[in-house]
């Protein structure tokens, strides 16, 4: 089972290491990590727990994340390096 959790928005609001625009999403969103990791990916998970999307992160600056495919609502974004979960971030699709 996939345990995804949810953090207090206050908390997305105040951490700095990924930086996700548009936000609401239509057809691409683009993450942006400002701090250099090993082997970061993004994971984005719908609310029951469904993994919809995985990209490694291979370039420095904002990475474009596809999501025209997906249904409208509400996902969780999960930035990971090679150790653990850096940060999760609450991302909506148009």
């Amino acid at each position: 089972a996939c345990n995804i959790g949810m953090r207090e928005a206050a908390d997305d609001i105040e951490d700095s290491a990924v930086n996700l625009y548009p936000n609401p999403a239509v057809n691409y969103c683009m993450v942006e990590v400002s701090d250099s990791y090993t082997n970061p990916n993004v994971v984005l998970y719908s609310l029951t727990g469904q993994r919809v999307l995985e990209k490694t992160l291979t370039q420095t600056g904002a990475t474009r994340l596809h999501t025209a495919e997906l249904k409208p609502g509400l996902y969780i974004l999960q930035l990971r390096d090679s150790e653990s979960i850096v940060t999760q971030r609450k991302l909506i699709i148009k």
